[in-house]
């Protein structure tokens, strides 16, 4: 299974946005709080020469970039398109690819016998073969489903989270012309920049699993110079060895490079 669902729950939230009204009560709702900004300010400061409040034009500029919130971070989506093109047509078929390749090591060694020895050999090295292979298959089947659950809630979680800063968008700016709530603005913008480059680590992970399967399954391949039965046992426990290095790997990596971004932009 890939990830080409990712593609079209991005399509799904263009063209039936479940956000799009709650993005247009957040815009109203920020610009009220903005018009109540405006009033008290002006009326608190009426007379003074203090310039404490806020101006019209500010007003006017402050209700412009409400009102056009939602296009600024449709633009900045618009730029990181390609890298949620490329998730969609990421393969998740990993495990497939480690349990094929044990099934061509044993073909492998099938065609490499010589003589009816050759063949006692497998046949009497077989039994443990078959034991190693039933353990590969069960745990790369459960690894499977706990991979495709792990990577998809991490793509899921980071869209919607997405999608809910774009709602809170134009309430911060209406908080930001607040002397006490000023910074929510630069902290909107970091937050959402890890947002952004959590999709940079996340294809990044997706694809250094698959390095790191490639790297160790060559460890454990056949030689030309090969113990039928010894080689064979071994390669199908390097492939379980595998198996669990790659998912532990890849869990760990989803965790800290989450956690590594979002304290680096919080």
């Amino acid at each position: 299974m890939d990830f080409d669902f990712i593609q079209e729950l991005l399509v799904l939230l263009q063209t039936n946005n479940i956000f799009k009204m709650v993005i247009t009560g957040s815009k109203t709702l920020a610009i009220v709080l903005l018009i109540f900004r405006f009033l008290d300010t002006t009326i608190r400061n009426m007379g003074e020469d203090n310039h404490k409040y806020l101006s019209l034009p500010t007003f006017v500029a402050y209700a412009f970039f409400i009102v056009t919130s939602d296009w600024i971070p449709n633009i900045i989506e618009d730029s990181f398109v390609s890298l949620d093109t490329a998730m969609a047509w990421t393969n998740n078929d990993i495990y497939t690819q480690l349990n094929d390749s044990l099934v061509e090591q044993w073909d492998s060694v099938m065609d490499g016998c010589e003589d009816w020895m050759d063949y006692i050999g497998v046949i009497a090295s077989s039994i443990t073969f078959v034991i190693f292979y039933i353990i590969a298959v069960l745990l790369a089947s459960i690894c499977s489903v706990a991979d495709l659950s792990l990577t998809a809630s991490y793509l899921l979680i980071r869209i919607f989270l997405i999608q809910l800063m774009k709602v809170i968008f134009p309430i911060i700016i209406a908080y930001s012309t607040l002397d006490i709530t000023k910074d929510l603005l630069g902290k909107w913008i970091k937050r959402y920049t890890g947002l952004m480059l959590l999709g940079l680590a996340y294809l990044g992970i997706v694809n250094f699993t698959y390095l790191v399967q490639d790297a160790l399954q060559k460890q454990f391949v056949l030689s030309n110079d090969f113990d039928t039965g010894t080689q064979l046992n071994h390669y199908a426990f390097g492939l379980i060895i595998t198996i669990i290095v790659v998912f532990t790997v890849k869990v760990k990596l989803f965790r800290e490079s989450t956690s590594f971004i979002s304290n680096l932009f919080s």
